[in-house]
C-alpha cells in the first residue's frame, strides 16, 4: 500500500514493514506485485513518479525505516501566537491518527532522547554523549582501556596523559628490529577486500541496530575519530590478511586513540601522527612503512563512499562483539 507517494506499507501476518522512500513512486497497476513460492518472498513494483530520477541511499536500512525528523524554521514575524500553536497542534493530532501505533511508539523513544549539550570537562564517547558511564561498574571494567579515569580525568588533560604514556611504552629496540629485520612481504603487498555494497549479514545488522536521532555538536571531530577506527581496522586487516584471529579485537582498540584513551581530534595532522606513534609503540610488527600503507587503505575506503565505510564499521562492531575474538 501507498499512503503518500514516499512511503510504503507491507502487512502479512506477522509481519509489518513501513519504509520511508527517497523519492516519490506512483502505482499505475493494482496487480503490481509477485509472489515467488520457492522463496517466500515477494516483489513489488512501482514507478518513479519523476522518471531517471536517481534514490540514493537504498541500501542504508535505518534510513528506510524511519521518518525523517521535521525541521521547521525560525519565523521573521509572529502573528497571533496562540492560535497558530493551536493549529499546529491540531495538525499534529491529525499526523498521529493517520500514523501507525509501532511508529508512534518508536518516535516517542526518539523524543525521549536527550537534547542537551552533554559536553563537560569529564564528558566521552561519541560526540561527547556520555559522562559517569563508569561509576556503575565494578573498576575492574576500567582496566581494559589506556585511560583508566574516564570519569576523572578532564577531557583537556586527555591528550598530555596519552603522549606521556606512549613515551613511556616506546621500545626502540623491538622498532628498530622491525624496521631492519622484517622481511614478511605479504603484509605491505596485501590488497584490502572491499565492497561498494553492503552484503546480507551488514543489512541483518543494520535492521537490529536501535535507531537513534543524533544532535552532532563537532561534526570535524567525528570525522577525524573515523579516521582513527579506520586505520586500526585497516592495520589488523593486514596483519591478519582479512581473516581477523583472537588479537583483533586487541589490535582495533588499542591501535585507536579514540577507543583506548577517549581522545578526540580536531585537526588532521593530530589524529595521523597519534595513528602512526602507536602503531610504533604498541602492536607486534611496528614499521612506518606498514603505517604509510594503512594510511593510503583509509583513503581507498573514503573514496569508496558511506557504504564501504560502514561496511567496516559493522565488522569492527562483530569482532567486538564476538567472544571468540575478545
Amino acid at each position: 500500500d501507498l499512503p503518500s507517494p514516499n512511503e510504503f506499507y507491507f502487512a502479512c501476518k506477522p509481519y509489518y514493514l513501513h519504509l520511508y522512500l527517497p523519492g516519490r513512486v506512483i502505482d499505475k497497476d493494482a496487480s503490481n506485485y509477485k509472489y515467488d513460492i520457492d522463496t517466500s518472498s515477494f516483489c513489488f513494483t512501482y514507478e518513479k513518479e519523476t522518471k531517471n530520477e536517481q534514490f540514493e541511499n537504498l541500501d542504508m536500512l535505518t534510513t528506510l525505516l524511519n521518518k525523517k525528523a521535521k525541521v521547521s524554521s525560525n519565523k521573521i514575524e509572529e502573528i497571533d501566537n496562540d492560535l497558530t500553536n493551536e493549529e499546529e497542534e491540531d495538525d499534529e493530532e491529525e499526523e498521529d491518527e493517520d500514523e501507525p501505533l509501532w511508529n508512534q511508539m518508536r518516535q516517542l523513544e526518539i523524543d525521549d532522547q536527550p537534547k542537551e549539550n552533554l559536553i563537560s570537562s569529564y564528558s566521552y564517547g561519541f560526540n561527547h554523549q556520555y559522562k559517569d558511564l563508569f561509576t556503575t561498574f565494578d573498576s575492574e571494567y576500567c582496566l581494559i582501556f589506556d585511560n583508566q579515569s574516564p570519569d576523572t580525568l578532564p577531557t583537556s588533560s586527555i591528550r598530555s596523559c596519552r603522549l606521556e604514556q606512549e613515551q613511556t611504552d616506546f621500545n626502540s629496540e623491538h622498532y628498530l628490529a622491525d624496521k631492519y629485520e622484517l622481511n614478511d612481504e605479504t603484509i605491505f603487498d596485501y590488497k584490502l577486500i572491499l565492497e561498494d555494497q553492503l552484503d546480507e549479514q551488514d543489512r541483518d545488522d543494520l535492521k537490529n541496530l536501535k535507531y537513534k536521532q543524533l544532535f552532532i555538536d563537532d561534526q570535524i571531530s567525528i570525522y577525524l575519530g573515523l579516521i582513527d577506527l579506520l586505520y586500526a581496522f585497516v592495520y589488523d586487516q593486514r596483519i591478519t590478511q582479512g581473516e581477523p584471529c583472537c588479537e583483533s579485537s586487541w589490535n582495533i582498540h588499542k591501535l585507536s586513540s579514540t577507543l583506548s584513551w577517549f581522545d578526540t581530534f580536531t585537526d588532521l595532522p593530530s589524529v595521523l601522527i597519534a595513528c602512526c606513534r602507536r602503531t610504533l609503540i604498541y602492536p607486534l610488527i611496528r614499521s612506518f612503512k606498514l603505517a604509510k600503507k594503512c594510511l593510503l587503505d583509509v583513503i581507498e575506503i573514503f573514496s569508496m563512499g558511506k557504504s564501504t565505510i560502514l561496511q567496516c564499521l559493522l565488522q569492527m562492531r562483530r569482532l567486538f562483539l564476538d567472544e571468540e575474538h575478545r
